[in-house]
């Protein structure tokens, strides 16, 4: 339990500090604080690694379980390392890191309890296939929604002639949108392959009564928001302005689709 606590404490300190580093590199570019930030991402990301797979393995007795925002943590720290290979993709990379740490700490320190029930769901294929395939769309949704926020910020910079810094940080507003409508078309089509994986699980389980849990149909609005954003910029022509405010705003039924269900303890999935 201590060697538990202490690389607990060590994850979340590395992770705290690599993100300092990566902040002073925003502040005052410095060829040194990105190679050190980029550096403890790098073993914050083998420690996450290791931990995962270490617990599903159960080569070593955890008492924090693995659970879907430690493994959404995880994949936005993965994510984010490659990103931040790319210096002017640096404040997305940091924003989107932000995230990941908030994640990490809620997990880690309010997520108390066993690993036994979601580890032997997670041994089964289909509903490994359907957690990863749900945790890619995640991902992939809220960067897109991060994107099109720093879009308006960097849009609303430009309009009123800040030439400053945080401007200077800022990717292009065309990679900005570009990256953006390609993570919401790569989010929707995870997602809807995890929700057909889900219901084909589901119907081999626990049968039609499957439907009563409200996580599908949460998930199915999801969709529908951001495909919302795709055919109102290419069926209706959308000004780009516009999509972005739709994406950015799209994240509040992300987070909803993930607290809702559980907030209304009547859902399948409260084991996640």
């Amino acid at each position: 339990m201590f060697a538990e606590r202490w690389l607990y404490d060590l994850l979340i300190y590395l992770y705290a500090l690599s993100l300092a580093f990566s902040f002073s590199d925003l502040l005052h570019r410095s060829g040194q604080a990105w190679r050190i930030g980029t550096g403890l991402h790098f073993l914050v990301w083998l420690l996450m690694m290791g931990r995962f797979l270490a617990g599903m393995l159960e080569l070593v007795p955890f008492s924090v379980r693995v659970d879907t925002l430690y493994i959404y943590s995880l994949a936005l720290v993965t994510f984010t390392l490659a990103l931040s290979l790319n210096r002017r993709m640096a404040l997305f990379s940091w924003i989107a890191n932000l995230v990941g740490f908030l994640v990490l700490v809620l997990n880690l320190f309010f997520a108390r309890g066993t690993t036994s029930e979601f580890q032997n769901l997670l041994l089964t294929e289909l509903v490994f296939v359907h957690v990863t395939t749900a945790v890619f769309a995640y991902v992939a949704l809220s960067l897109s929604s991060i994107g099109a926020g720093l879009y308006l910020l960097e849009n609303h910079l430009l309009k009123k002639r800040k030439w400053n810094r945080l401007l200077d940080r800022l990717p292009s507003l065309g990679s900005l949108e570009m990256v953006s409508t390609w993570l919401v078309a790569g989010g929707i089509l995870f997602l809807l392959v995890s929700l057909v994986l889900g219901i084909l699980y589901a119907y081999q389980t626990v049968g039609a009564v499957f439907w009563k849990d409200p996580k599908p149909w949460s998930s199915l609005v999801v969709v529908a928001v951001y495909g919302w954003v795709l055919v109102g910029r290419h069926l209706f022509r959308w000004p780009i302005r516009r999509q972005a405010w739709w994406n950015a705003l799209a994240l509040l039924f992300l987070v909803a689709n993930y607290l809702v269900p559980k907030l209304l303890r009547t859902s399948f999935h409260h084991w996640i």
